[in-house]
């Protein structure tokens, strides 16, 4: 049987300054997001968030679990890289 990872999102939300992580529940994803440095549930919108700068550990945590992740969210590594 072929796994279903459709819902797997890291988002901006640019109003308060953090990722929003969205996923069905899911052992492995759970486990992982746990793991994240600065991660919490947001009870009210059933999400977890993480601090932007935690945003490099987050996309190389997830994206190898199939999460999506926003263009937004993807632009916050490239601005952040140090100039070589």
């Amino acid at each position: 049987m072929k796994a279903c990872h459709a819902g797997r999102s890291v988002e901006l939300d640019a109003a308060d300054g953090s990722l929003v992580i969205r996923f069905p529940w899911d052992v492995a994803a759970l486990a992982a997001v746990r793991a994240l440095p600065g991660r919490r549930f947001d009870t009210h919108a059933k999400c977890w968030r993480c601090p932007l700068d935690a945003a490099a550990t987050v996309v190389a945590t997830l994206a190898p679990l199939r999460f999506t992740i926003a263009p937004a969210v993807a632009a916050l590594l490239t601005e952040r890289r140090p100039l070589a």
